[in-house]
């Protein structure tokens, strides 16, 4: 696994591996399917060699992988990481209230600018998450299942 800290990033970098005969898969959010400038349209994937079929996978529920854990988890993980200034409890409600729009985008300038220790980058965002989860139970269904296959697809094949 490799971040690539964007969307063309990881385009590129898939392409560079596939061209030297390595098992690539790219992993990204659901709506970079539509919104990335169509850097993952089938004509675009072919200019790199890759297809969307057999390299890609896309999370989200609708759009992003943060949209996969649910809104306690995320008040949970920001209770014990990101004290809020005013030394309140953030609450379920407020992150639920963030789904309507970009909800990454939205969720971390709520912790950013109403923490003195918010994260300072979506990635430094699900990093802080990852390393909150307390059990396997809080690892969404989606991802564990792109795991499993990515798993799978790095396995010896006999």
């Amino acid at each position: 696994m490799w971040s690539c800290d964007n969307n063309e990033g990881a385009l590129k970098f898939a392409a560079f591996l596939n061209a030297h005969e390595r098992e690539v898969v790219f992993l990204v959010d659901q709506d970079s399917k539509r919104n990335s400038k169509h850097l993952f349209s089938n004509k675009k994937l072919s200019e790199y060699g890759l297809t969307d079929a057999q390299h890609g996978i896309y999370l989200g529920n609708p759009n992003e992988l943060e949209d996969l854990f649910d809104d306690s988890i995320w008040a949970r993980v920001a209770n014990r990481a990101w004290k809020k200034v005013d030394n309140t409890e953030w609450l379920e409600g407020e992150i639920a209230s963030l789904r309507e729009g970009k909800f990454s985008s939205a969720l971390l300038e709520l912790f950013k600018t109403g923490s003195e220790q918010g994260p300072k980058n979506k990635q430094e965002l699900m990093v802080t998450l990852a390393l909150n989860l307390r059990d396997a139970e809080e690892v969404p269904t989606a991802l564990a299942e792109a795991f499993n296959i990515l798993i799978a697809r790095a396995s010896p094949q006999p």
